[in-house]
């Protein structure tokens, strides 16, 4: 599996937090070039955003964040395409050490990273995005949930720096797996070359971690992708064969199982939504 070095700088974020702008852009440019007197947190769905931010250089792609601090001129390398949901807020910060071990509490997060494996960042923010231009979200509780999803990627970048078990690992690589194959079909087969273990044995470790199969997580995992790809406007059936499944009424019946609808009820819905 290939693997990016993350090397930038690192900032501790001290509440209170205020939210002054959430949007989503989907599109193909490059980034502007500004001085903004405001935190910026994107996370990249789709696509790629390349910038650059004083020194240091940013490639995040699906599945990853960047973070653009106030008071430091930034400027896209490329023109791209991306889907990006972005949240322009104010927090007192500064800068810190890489390797300097934080309180529990702390918020300390690099200008770039990946998403937490374990929970499913894309999935809430977008479900806040649709919620906050349906105005059921006050800027206040949105700031409450963005604080929480900051606080998630540093606790994630804590057990990535400082320890965990073997086993914990082998899990949460797994996992990681599993998220860059989604559009592809995972079988045991597949596991056991790309970990070298049996598939009984990497089952057992992953459920022992997060409390389900490696299946129950492949298909849960890829319906949200789906889900995502539906509010993007994609057909159906694409969507479909984008996720992996070739049989197409297999995957209408997971789907509703998981999210309780039909696909295009669930398109409809959101698109109904935004729209309003």
């Amino acid at each position: 599996m290939e693997k990016k070095e993350i090397n930038c700088r690192y900032y501790e974020l001290t509440p209170p937090l205020s939210v002054k702008e959430f949007g989503r852009i989907a599109m193909v440019n490059r980034h502007p070039d500004r001085t903004m007197n405001m935190w910026t947190l994107g996370v990249v769905v789709e696509g790629k955003r390349t910038i650059r931010v004083g020194k240091d250089r940013i490639y995040a792609a699906a599945g990853e964040y960047f973070l653009l601090p106030p008071g430091i001129p930034h400027y896209g390398l490329d023109v791209e395409q991306h889907d990006v949901y972005y949240f322009h807020f104010q927090i007192r910060s500064r800068q810190t050490d890489t390797e300097q071990k934080t309180d529990k509490s702390t918020i300390r997060l690099p200008l770039w990273g990946k998403l937490s494996a374990e929970v499913d960042l894309t999935a809430l923010i977008m479900a806040l995005y649709r919620d906050y231009r349906l105005a059921y979200l006050t800027d206040e509780v949105l700031g409450l949930h963005l604080l929480s999803i900051l606080h998630i990627l540093s606790m994630d970048e804590r057990k990535k720096q400082f320890g965990k078990k073997r086993e914990h690992v082998l899990a949460e690589h797994l996992l990681r797996w599993i998220l860059e194959h989604l559009p592809y079909r995972l079988e045991s087969a597949a596991f056991e070359q790309e970990f070298q273990m049996t598939y009984r044995r990497l089952n057992s470790i992953f459920k022992k971690r997060y409390g389900c199969t490696i299946h129950q997580c492949v298909l849960e995992r890829k319906i949200q992708y789906a889900a995502h790809l539906l509010i993007m406007g994609d057909d159906i059936a694409l969507v479909a064969a984008k996720c992996g499944f070739e049989d197409y009424f297999y995957f209408l019946k997971v789907f509703k199982k998981i999210k309780g609808v039909t696909p295009k009820r669930y398109k409809d819905f959101y698109l109904e939504g935004i729209q309003k």
